[in-house]
């Protein structure tokens, strides 16, 4: 072999040698000009296994504090800051966005950014931006509301009765309400419907309920039945019409705290803030209407 193609060869071992090297000690999320992002837009879809309506789930990304509830579509688009907004210029890193509905398993999916960007093709996102698959969230706690009459006028004189079916769907699902007689139906909010109007009323069924301390009960797959009534006058509703919302606290963990924050502040105490936390109920409808519009 002469001179000539020797030095060719040790050259072409350097070079093999130095790609090696390279390819070895590269971050990953240095993808150079390999990537080209294509939207720093996050999307996707949400659906609820039991084929609810996932009208009402809040979708949020950590690190940045966005949030935002779907619609009955279950579609989400999540707009990223420019990098200049965001701290030190462009955050880096992998990141989850979390699904949450207080009665239904949190489900949880990756982004990747570099430099404040998003890489496409990375993490759980395909080169849109879009979520590759879409999230299913399965049911914990089956929560059923009835209210009798479910249309009463506004000077109401009689009783209104409410009843309460606690059911878990898999696991057993702890929940939390005072230790008072009515147990979860102890305090009971009522929130109007009206999204222009946002009036929500705390009504306390028992004694000092709201003071009183929690009582922890375990709800299994056997349906539980809750029930009490109070006097229409007791609460006085302007018309309207108003979901019944019983107050009750789902025990979860690994719940992010940024998470809860949106919804307000001590959103597991007895406080109007606790009707914002996202919940799948069914029925628990009450209208109360003038007295000449009654049929």
């Amino acid at each position: 072999m002469n001179r000539k193609i020797k030095s060719l060869l040790g050259h072409a071992f350097w070079l093999v040698l130095a790609a090696l090297i390279v390819g070895c000690t590269s971050n990953p999320l240095d993808q150079g000009d390999r990537i080209k992002v294509t939207s720093n837009i996050i999307k996707g879809q949400v659906k609820l296994i039991d084929q609810s309506s996932p009208d009402g789930v809040y979708v949020w990304l950590e690190g940045f504090d966005i949030g935002q509830y779907l619609d009955k579509s279950g579609n989400f688009s999540i707009p990223l800051p420019a990098a200049q907004l965001q701290p030190g210029g462009g955050l880096n890193g992998v990141f989850k966005l979390n699904f949450y509905l207080s009665n239904y398993d949190l489900k949880t999916a990756s982004i990747v950014l570099q430099n404040g960007k998003l890489l496409p093709s990375q993490g759980d996102v395909n080169d849109q931006g879009e979520l590759r698959n879409t999230i299913f969230l399965p049911r914990l706690l089956n929560i059923e509301i009835f209210a009798n009459p479910s249309t009463v006028t506004q000077n109401h004189s009689g009783n209104i009765t409410i009843d309460l079916f606690l059911e878990a769907k898999e696991d057993t699902v702890y929940v939390e309400y005072p230790d008072r007689a009515n147990g979860p139906l102890a305090i009971i909010f009522f929130k109007c419907t009206d999204p222009d109007d946002g009036y929500v009323q705390l009504f306390e069924n028992s004694f000092n309920a709201i003071n009183s301390p929690t009582y922890t009960d375990s709800i299994a797959a056997d349906r539980k039945h809750y029930f009490s009534y109070f006097k229409f006058s007791a609460v006085a509703l302007p018309p309207g019409s108003y979901d019944i919302i019983p107050y009750f606290v789902i025990v979860r963990e690994s719940i992010p705290d940024g998470l809860l924050d949106d919804f307000g502040v001590d959103i597991f105490k007895p406080v109007v803030d606790f009707v914002n936390i996202p919940t799948k109920r069914s029925g628990g409808k009450l209208d109360v209407v003038h007295s000449e519009n009654l049929p």
